[in-house]
């Protein structure tokens, strides 16, 4: 009860405490997995920001620490593109960096949220969504050709001053996805010389 409370914490300090335990919890007993998910998901949506934000960096552990739980975890992760909150979009980008280290076969499901996140308004979800592409395709070097083109696609979207952040963070991910790829490194020159 008291990981999901949000009464008396403003700023989700005791919660984020409180979620860290319950993933030490599930990595110590795996049979507390279920009941650590079920509280981080009641978590995850939660009226206040803070509170939504540890959950869903808890979140990212717990699919490490139990990898059963991942495609669960995924399918919250994937909704929370679309919250209200930077600090929460930013939080899942990075636990869905987590997720796809604990289970490599959702890094193409992760892939379009990831590459939407890197054109987001706020420049710390692009700067978190781009390093989160980066280690996706370095540690799965055949995802980076295809990471490559929707990064290429979306970039399109990118349109005036706004999206200087977005572009800033697109740049930087194709310089990671060339590292994985050396063959993709002439078509992100040529994007990179119009730049």
């Amino acid at each position: 009860k008291a990981a999901g409370d949000s009464r008396n914490d403003p700023f989700g300090s005791a919660r984020f405490a409180a979620f860290s335990a319950l993933v030490t919890l599930a990595k110590a007993d795996k049979r507390l997995a279920p009941k650590a998910l079920e509280a981080l998901f009641k978590a995850a949506c939660d009226e206040h920001k803070d509170v939504r934000t540890a959950a869903y960096h808890a979140l990212g552990k717990l699919a490490q620490a139990e990898k059963s739980l991942a495609p669960k975890v995924l399918a919250l992760l994937l909704k929370a593109a679309g919250d209200s909150s930077e600090y929460v979009r930013s939080a899942a980008a990075y636990a869905l960096g987590e997720l796809v280290k604990a289970e490599k076969s959702l890094a193409p499901k992760a892939l379009a949220p990831l590459i939407k996140a890197v054109g987001d308004a706020d420049k710390y979800v692009c700067k978190a969504a781009a390093s989160v592409l980066g280690e996706i395709a370095q540690a799965d070097k055949s995802l980076a050709p295809k990471a490559l083109e929707r990064l290429l696609k979306a970039m399109r979207d990118y349109r005036g001053d706004e999206s200087v952040h977005a572009r800033s963070a697109a740049f930087s991910v194709m310089g990671l996805l060339t590292q994985a790829d050396k063959s993709l490194a002439p078509k992100a020159l040529d994007v990179l010389l119009k730049a």
